[in-house]
């Protein structure tokens, strides 16, 4: 028994270790490894408050178990594409863009470099079109309630 972890124990300390290397990478990605623990860690409250296991999200996301348990431990640098999977398979929000801090009007692009400024004024449309439909899903909403208000109204003085 002696003999077994005498020679366990040498073979521990002659070993090579990348403990430094590993203590490297950990200090060049600690912003995104923050995030994405904190990431991991959203998914595990909704999980729980769920009450699903891993394994099923796995199947939702169509991916094996073992990525899904990397992700909740913070050890998986996700892509976009992956977060907005796993918010649409635990109806949560992980990451939020606030788009309203862009002004494409600010942008300047060389009078030379037609394609991007067609991109720029695409965007521009886009976010224009966004805003416009916010505003009149308001509106139908403002008129909705106005409809149901009166409606109310109108049956209570049938009633009296």
């Amino acid at each position: 028994m002696e003999n077994r972890n005498a020679n366990k124990f040498k073979s521990l300390i002659s070993g090579t270790s990348n403990w430094l290397e590993k203590a490297k990478q950990r200090k060049i990605n600690e912003a995104w490894l923050k995030k994405t623990q904190h990431i991991a860690l959203k998914i595990l409250l909704e999980l729980k408050a769920k009450g699903l296991t891993q394994s099923e999200l796995a199947v939702t996301l169509n991916v094996k178990p073992q990525y899904v348990n990397r992700i909740v431990k913070g050890l998986e640098n996700l892509t976009l594409e992956t977060i907005c999977k796993i918010e649409n398979a635990l109806g949560i929000e992980l990451v939020t863009i606030n788009n309203s801090d862009i002004d494409f009007n600010q942008i300047i692009v060389s009078g030379n470099d037609i394609e991007s400024n067609k991109m720029i004024s695409s965007s521009t449309d886009l976010l224009k079109a966004e805003k416009e439909s916010d505003k009149v899903l308001l509106e139908v909403k403002d008129y909705l309630d106005a409809l149901k208000g009166a409606g109310e109204e109108n049956s209570y003085a049938m009633a009296a």
